[in-house]
């Protein structure tokens, strides 16, 4: 969280401009429009030969010389890692049932694997600094300058309005591989 109070991430305005919220909001929308570029770029079709397989130019263009790109990837790794972790005695205690005990055991398995990696990481990211009432730096209401008229809960369904609004945007994109990585990741 310290790296968002710093900067804006490349995206959605400078850090006098934007709450801390839609700074979040913006760099986790770019890590995973950067995350659906390295997946299309590592599966890339080569119509010269034929063949699927990684695009290195294809991934130096969209991502690779754009360092706030990778940091925001990093970013959605972090929040996903926190998430992760913060439901992982759910995950662990939860009866995978697919029908067939040996895909079942593997999922308890892997599932437990992931929860005891998680826990031996240190917290990065500490989401109890969103969604504050309260003054910024400037003495000034946390939100109602950015546009956020209505308190902490109108911010928060705002918030979760613009991620759900994400998915419906992902059914309009035309090129099928873009629209299933996305799909994907934003499920």
């Amino acid at each position: 969280m310290e790296g968002i109070s710093k900067s804006g991430g490349g995206a959605g305005g400078d850090d006098e401009e934007s709450c801390l919220e839609k700074r979040v909001y913006y760099r986790l929308i770019s890590g995973l429009h950067a995350s659906i570029s390295i997946h299309i770029c590592d599966e890339w079709f080569n119509q010269t030969t034929g063949e699927w397989g990684p695009n290195l130019d294809c991934f130096i263009s969209r991502v690779g010389m754009h360092p706030e790109r990778l940091e925001n990837i990093y970013f959605d790794y972090v929040v996903v890692l926190r998430a992760v972790s913060k439901i992982s005695d759910f995950l662990a205690g939860y009866q995978y049932l697919t029908g067939a005990e040996t895909v079942d055991r593997d999922i308890i398995n892997s599932v437990n694997e992931l929860v005891d990696l998680v826990k031996k990481c240190p917290p990065t990211f500490d989401e109890t600094l969103l969604f504050q009432e309260g003054l910024d730096q400037h003495g000034q209401d946390r939100h109602h300058n950015h546009g956020h008229v209505g308190g902490v809960q109108a911010l928060k369904n705002q918030f979760r309005d613009h991620f759900r609004n994400v998915t419906r945007v992902m059914d309009c994109v035309g090129c099928e591989k873009c629209r299933l990585w996305g799909k994907v990741q934003t499920q």
